[in-house]
Parts: structure tokens; sequence; C-alpha cells
């Protein structure tokens, strides 16, 4: 499993989860942060929008 976003470099964290999920999980679980940067998201919407506006703009013309 792979934790991301602002939490995905939280001191502890993974660990914690870890710790918490091995009891529930049927089998072990490997879990990770992300290797993305935290601003993924917020990239992937700019890019959204840029790509929404230029379709409306030319759609437009």
């Amino acid at each position: 499993m792979v934790l991301g976003g602002p939490w995905s470099d939280a001191p502890g964290l993974v660990d914690a989860l870890t710790e918490a999920l091995d009891p529930l999980a049927p089998y072990p679980v490997r879990l990770e942060s992300a290797v993305v940067r935290r601003d993924a998201p917020f990239l992937g919407a700019r890019a959204r929008a840029v790509a929404l506006a230029r379709e409306r703009l030319l759609d437009a013309v």
C-alpha cells in the first residue's frame, strides 16, 4: 500500500500504520511513502484547468 499526499512523509506514520494494520490484514501488508511530490494533485488540477480553458477559448474562435 502506498501512503501519499501531505501525510506521506509524516515522521513515524508508516511504522504506526503498519503496526496497526498487521493484526487486521489476512496477510502482511507492506506500506510505503509515495515518492511523488506533495503538490502532485495541485499540479494535475492546474494542468486540467489550463486544458479546459484552452479548449473553451479555442472553441469560441
